[in-house]
């Protein structure tokens, strides 16, 4: 087949491998017409050298063949036609990839190994409390109630079981049109089982608590089918239950980077211990501030 072709594109198993015996006769078709390595799975590169046996991806790049990237065998093939057509007689295979910054990017959020930018900080606990949100009750208003009564203004919540009855989250049906850029848009789902967790954080401007909750949802009337995102909205079917840990110190701020599209991200703040006059290390500061009648996940 090959004898009667201007090009060839090999969709090759997994990251890029062909059985042994295909090896010399895709050499020998590699010194008349370009050959392209594409995988059959359909997302994610080709490597480069990461095997070395007869049919490897590293192998195959020593006998001439072209490397073809990220793209699968169909848009390869569309691509070979076009440079073909243009009397393009060489192919070349795409170059390495440029390295990453070293400073962080909202179009580079992948990172080289050792350049990591973690924030940490050891945290002092204070309270903990295990908590029941009651049937029909909007899921939020309840969180924003428990903690004007008991006077926590930080913590997290690592883990919460219950069902709501209605709930929106963060999704969307119509695709991504910047897939690097955070999405508003809200989808709501109905009568599912929910598994979640979050942090709570302190708005110093205001006194108000900023909750963040990830859960994960099962459609009961769908086969239990499942759905995982930023909680936004929700109402509490049959019960909820919670635990609730209080962070004493030290401060949990969740201020909006603008490097990063505005997102408010989860920041630690240390601050001098008589800072909060009158409170021991098992307790978070005081907070003269009114709550809102309702209180939502914010992103």
């Amino acid at each position: 087949m090959a004898e009667a072709c201007d090009g060839l594109v090999i969709a090759a198993f997994g990251v890029g491998h062909v059985p042994q015996n295909y090896v010399a006769t895709l050499e020998r078709t590699t010194s008349r017409i370009p050959v392209l390595l594409t995988s059959r799975i359909g997302n994610g590169p080709v490597l480069r050298a990461t095997y070395s046996f007869p049919g490897s991806e590293k192998d195959l790049l020593a006998r001439g063949l072209i490397r073809a990237g990220h793209l699968d065998a169909y848009k390869a093939r569309l691509l070979l036609h076009l440079l073909l057509a243009q009397g393009r007689k060489t192919v070349r295979s795409p170059p390495p990839s440029a390295p990453q910054p070293t400073e962080p990017s909202p179009h580079q959020p992948f990172r080289q190994r050792g350049s990591s930018l973690m924030r940490a900080s050891e945290l002092t606990l204070g309270r903990t409390f295990g908590v029941t949100f009651e049937h029909g009750e909007d899921f939020f208003d309840a969180l924003a109630e428990f903690c004007k009564e008991h006077d926590v203004q930080q913590g997290y919540i690592p883990m919460f079981i219950g069902a709501f009855s209605e709930a929106e989250i963060v999704g969307t049906c119509d695709g991504l049109t910047h897939p690097e850029q955070p999405l508003w848009d809200r989808t709501r789902v109905e009568f599912v089982e929910a598994l979640g967790g979050g942090t709570l954080a302190h708005d110093p401007a205001t006194g108000l608590v900023l909750p963040h909750i990830h859960l994960a949802a099962g459609l009961k009337g769908d086969n239990a089918d499942g759905r995982t995102s930023h909680l936004l909205n929700a109402r509490v079917q049959f019960l909820s239950e919670l635990l609730i840990v209080e962070v004493a110190r030290p401060t949990m701020t969740r201020p909006r980077n603008p490097a990063l599209y505005d997102v408010p991200l989860l920041t630690f703040l240390s601050l001098p211990s008589q800072a909060w006059p009158g409170r021991t290390s098992s307790s978070v500061p005081t907070s003269q501030a009114r709550w809102p009648a309702s209180r939502r996940g914010s992103i």
